[in-house]
């Protein structure tokens, strides 16, 4: 039997019926100690991204234009251009800049034999500052991976995985602000290899585990006290009640070692239930829910003696209202790596609207809100909002242009650390 000839191709290969893809996507969001990864989602080809800027909707499949015989790819460039008003984040006279470049995505899909698949999707580009050349830097995409799948005897599967990414985004760490030392030079590297086992012995029954290990570290020696490596194992069972319910449970364990003897080490255990529910034809929920204890050997030299025990938790609801507009409802909440303390706490509450006002032009908004607050005696605590606009034109198939605007402020118990960023981007794509 031709374990992949009637799948639909999807950006990663996690091609396992749904109650193993909303496991996997459960699985890879609490892999390693430190932040929880926001949902690397893919935007449609033409709208342009400002950063900070949460994402709006799910990943749509990817599109796939070229064929070379079995081997099915995708080509996209664009080029882009962005004025920040403050991007040093500082609390006062904040530094302005306009940066451009190119970024180029390159993904394919190729199936090796009736039970091997191998797909491969990367994006990268250069940034230049027209200010702060010191900045200029090669970017990756955080939804750049390798997947390798191998199905055996039709109801087992591995899947083999390498994503990579460079963030240099400060702001993915909320106690980050224009005070903090080389927050310019915040560049980092982040590679995440694993393996994912799946046996799925009855239509309704998926059983999954796996393993991972993580690398973060510094690309300029700024920030290098947070460079780490993580160590993560993870297992589950997901069952399908019905055609619109998936309910099942997670659970994982993962330790982190730190390069330099500043931060912490420590090690963390998560356990709970996970649930998908297709409530109509158009709306839609996922949720989990997790105990969750993170512990700290103490073996840095911060004074932070903290540890975690509570809940974390994630919750969606999409709605589709009509073949123009959609919505979603995101909140979550999290525990991820401290700067100069053991962990940071986060909330995020986000709305998301996508509105198409024909068939060329597409917009897009959304907000955030998100409290945080770092573990320790005097540790900071916040919030931060993020509103995002874009508008998008699709010139004709294969091209498109867009405009965005992105508001980001910082509200800190900390003197400094409070900030007021906005952007504004122009971007031209093109699909090849």
């Amino acid at each position: 039997m031709d374990a992949f000839k009637k799948e639909p191709v999807f950006p990663t290969v996690w091609r396992l019926g749904k109650a193993s893809v909303l496991a996997a996507m459960a699985v890879l969001a609490v892999l390693r100690l430190g932040p929880q990864a926001r949902a690397q989602e893919e935007v449609e080809t033409f709208i342009p991204k400002t950063y900070p800027a949460p994402p709006y909707h799910d990943p749509d499949p990817a599109k796939y234009n070229l064929k070379f015989g079995n081997l099915e790819a995708r080509v996209s460039a664009d080029v882009q251009v962005e004025y920040n008003d403050n991007i040093n984040l500082a609390a006062h006279h904040g530094l302005s800049d306009w940066d451009f470049g190119p970024d180029v995505k390159v993904g394919f899909v190729y199936p090796i034999s009736l039970t091997q698949l191998m797909q491969f999707n990367v994006g990268f580009g250069y940034r230049w500052y027209l200010k702060a050349s010191s900045l200029n830097t090669f970017t990756v995409a955080p939804d750049s991976r390798l997947d390798y799948r191998l199905v055996i005897h039709q109801t087992v599967s591995l899947s083999f995985y390498d994503a990579f990414q460079i963030q240099n985004n400060p702001t993915s760490l909320p106690q980050l602000a224009g005070s903090t030392p080389g927050l310019l030079d915040y560049i980092r590297i982040i590679n995440v290899i694993g393996v994912l086992a799946r046996w799925q012995p009855n239509p309704q029954l998926s059983l999954l585990a796996g393993v991972s290990y993580t690398v973060n570290s510094s690309l300029t020696g700024a920030f290098t006290a947070l460079d780490y490596k993580t160590y993560s194992f993870t297992a589950g069972a997901m069952y399908k009640v019905s055609t619109p319910l998936t309910v099942g449970i997670l659970g994982g364990y993962s330790f982190t070692v730190y390069d330099q003897q500043i931060q912490n080490n420590g090690d963390s255990f998560y356990l709970g239930p996970v649930a998908s529910l297709k409530i109509t034809k158009t709306i839609g929920l996922d949720a989990s829910l997790y105990y969750t204890v993170s512990d700290f050997q103490h073996t840095g030299s911060i004074a932070d003696t903290s540890d975690f025990e509570g809940l974390t938790y994630a919750a969606t609801l999409r709605q589709k209202l009509n073949k123009w507009l959609s919505q979603d409802v995101k909140v979550s909440h999290s525990v991820g790596m401290g700067v100069g303390n053991d962990y940071t706490t986060q909330t995020v509450f986000q709305y998301d609207l996508t509105a198409r006002l024909n068939r060329a032009i597409t917009a897009n908004t959304s907000f955030s809100y998100s409290p945080f607050a770092a573990s320790g005696v005097g540790g900071e605590s916040g919030d931060t909002y993020v509103w995002y606009v874009g508008l998008n034109y699709k010139v004709s198939k294969d091209w498109g242009a867009g405009v965005a605007y992105t508001l980001a402020w910082k509200d800190s118990s900390l003197p400094g650390h409070q900030y007021t960023d906005d952007r504004v981007t122009f971007q031209v794509s093109h699909l090849f």
